[in-house]
């Protein structure tokens, strides 16, 4: 177990000598239990911070019977919210905390839909918006389960359509060229953008897969998204070239992408963030790392790969995710094969004009 040097880590040992590591702050503690010096562990270890910062914060807050308070730090404090992953949780928790900073104080039937319409067009676009009307209807689903109330004013609001309805733009060959000349191979930007493009997983998986995730010449493992809800496990061999980006440059002992201070990232988040800045300095507007997954997708499409043969590689859970991607490939395919026998044509007529 590799030993961490964190603000407000504690560590005693149990009965049989067993290491136990919490966070303590303030009078309060909670409990680590991932492995220490992992993904996992930071990840969890900023999860406890802010769930102690904001527990001191909510301490000299009244809790008013009936309120949206008392709502929201029963929903916080529910098997609900704990069986959420990671990053749900620290969105949602984010979110209400904001909530609660406004309109804490009011009691459950004053909150209304206009509140809530108002938040979510004033978010900074459609995506953020509507993160707030859907944990808005988690909670008032959760205490219409509980039977703590019937009014639930985000049921009636309508989630925004995407500002871009074909989502996340695929890369090019010549962005892939144009990221490489800027970030050649060797460097950490161009191993996460090739391992993306070859494995087309998600930034939680691509931050997260390490060598322990390596078995008898495959990458197996369980995705990050719904893993608590409805995991999906995949297994993807690792052909000649995933085994060299795999290798150049080295990672680490848990991780194949490492942060400038030579560290797995502690969420997916962070590692986002840090490759939208490589895309930037590449000088690539308007492109991203989901675009890599997109473009994956596109690639196995090309291929001819059925949609279930894409889905085992991606971890898509519906045909209709993949059902784009292969069509586009199927008109292109078409195409190309329509305008060969409208070429036979045209040069028939061109050598009899010509003739």
């Amino acid at each position: 177990m590799k030993r961490m040097n964190l603000p407000y880590l504690v560590r005693d040992e149990d009965r049989h000598g067993n290491t136990r590591t919490y966070v303590r702050r303030r009078g309060r503690k909670r409990r680590l239990r991932a492995a220490e010096g992992t993904a996992d562990f930071i990840a969890e270890y900023q999860i406890a911070i802010a769930e102690l910062e904001a527990a001191t914060a909510a301490a000299g807050r009244t809790v008013k019977k009936g309120s949206i308070r008392e709502l929201i730090r029963g929903y916080l404090s529910s098997i609900e919210f704990a069986d959420l992953n990671v990053s749900t949780k620290r969105v949602r928790r984010r979110l209400l905390e904001r909530i609660d900073e406004k309109v804490g104080g009011y009691s459950v039937e004053q909150l209304t839909r206009k509140h809530i319409k108002t938040w979510q067009q004033n978010s900074a676009g459609h995506e953020a918006g509507n993160s707030i009307v859907k944990t808005l209807r988690a909670l008032f689903r959760w205490a219409e389960e509980e039977e703590l109330t019937t009014h639930n004013p985000a049921a009636a609001v309508k989630l925004r359509r995407p500002e871009n309805k074909r989502g996340h733009a695929p890369w090019k060959n010549r962005d892939i060229r144009q990221f490489s000349l800027r970030h050649p191979v060797g460097t950490m930007a161009n191993k996460a953008m090739w391992l993306t493009l070859i494995i087309g997983q998600r930034r939680s998986d691509i931050c997260e897969l390490g060598p322990q995730h390596e078995e008898d010449g495959w990458l197996v493992f369980t995705q990050v998204k719904n893993r608590e809800k409805s995991p999906v496990d995949v297994a993807i061999p690792i052909i000649p070239s995933l085994r060299r980006i795999l290798d150049s440059p080295p990672g680490g002992p848990t991780s194949y992408i490492l942060s400038e201070l030579n560290k797995p990232y502690a969420n997916a988040e962070s590692f986002g963030n840090r490759f939208g800045k490589w895309v930037k300095e590449a000088g690539l507007e308007g492109r991203c790392l989901h675009g890599l997954r997109k473009s994956a997708t596109e690639t196995l499409a090309e291929l001819g790969l059925t949609n279930h043969q894409i889905m085992a590689i991606t971890g898509h859970t519906t045909l209709k995710e993949v059902d784009r991607y292969t069509k586009d490939a199927e008109r292109r395919r078409m195409a190309e094969s329509g305008y060969g026998s409208l070429n036979d044509q045209f040069t028939h007529l061109l050598d009899e004009m010509q003739g």
